[in-house]
């Protein structure tokens, strides 16, 4: 059924030159005559012609011929294929965003940082630091608040979402936004964490200066001698300074 041939077709005829003729000297010709030659046990992948199938094989070669043991294995290639072009997508997905991603194994305690998340935190990629090594690179006021976020996040089966200062080795101070979830077990444990994180130090500097820029003002309406005031869209006051009682 695999290789659309009946046994009238196969039995008592030479695989070669009466079956399969257009596979003389191709790959699997040479994966077989090797087994045969060498007697050593192979097995190989490939897509087969004409039926439009993977199939994984493997030979085990004896004194008297070579036995063969093959199977369709479409379905797990095209679910493979599926899963990398899913890969790709997130992988160009997160580039687009300048995101990092990053999980935490329960078990082992490790936290695996991607190229761009490793980059955030200043160390390098892979599975490098336990959660509370990783916990350490955070600036001591954002530690504690850091921990409790990920226990609640876990207990209530919720999202993990949290920003906080990181700590460079050269004395540079990142803000970071971070994203998770956690995974559970059938009996509820958490396993894993998974989650992304991303660089909003621009957007928090510009915060600071808005901010300063807001109380620079209001110290400078709150002392001039001339009124000021701030409406919205619907001309209604937001702010009127005190000299407006001297009016």
């Amino acid at each position: 059924k695999i290789l659309q041939k009946t046994p009238t077709e196969l039995l008592g005829k030479n695989v070669w030159n009466e079956v399969f003729p257009h596979l003389i000297g191709g790959e699997v010709y040479q994966i077989l005559h090797r087994a045969v030659a060498e007697q050593v046990p192979v097995s190989w992948e490939e897509f087969g012609q004409p039926m439009q199938r993977w199939i994984e094989a493997r030979a085990y070669p004896s004194s008297e011929g070579v036995a063969v043991y093959f199977w369709d294995v479409t379905e797990r290639k095209q679910a493979e294929q599926a899963l990398r072009n899913t890969a790709e997508r997130l992988s160009l997905a997160l580039a687009a965003a300048k995101l990092g991603d990053w999980s935490w194994d329960v078990a082992t305690d490790l936290v695996t940082f991607s190229e761009r998340a490793a980059e955030i935190f200043g160390i390098p990629s892979g599975p490098y630091l336990t959660w509370t090594q990783m916990r350490n690179l955070l600036h001591e006021d954002d530690r504690e608040r850091a921990r409790v976020e990920v226990e609640r996040a876990i207990a209530n089966h919720s999202e993990y979402s949290i920003e906080y200062r990181v700590l460079h080795q050269d004395g540079s101070e990142w803000w970071v936004a971070a994203n998770g979830r956690a995974y559970y077990s059938q009996t509820g444990d958490a396993i894993k964490m998974l989650g992304v994180v991303k660089d909003i130090t621009k957007r928090k500097q510009l915060e600071v200066q808005l901010q300063k820029q807001k109380q620079q003002f209001k110290m400078l309406a709150d002392n001039a001698p001339d009124i000021i005031a701030r409406f919205d869209s619907q001309f209604r006051h937001l702010y009127v300074s005190p000299s407006v009682k001297k009016a």
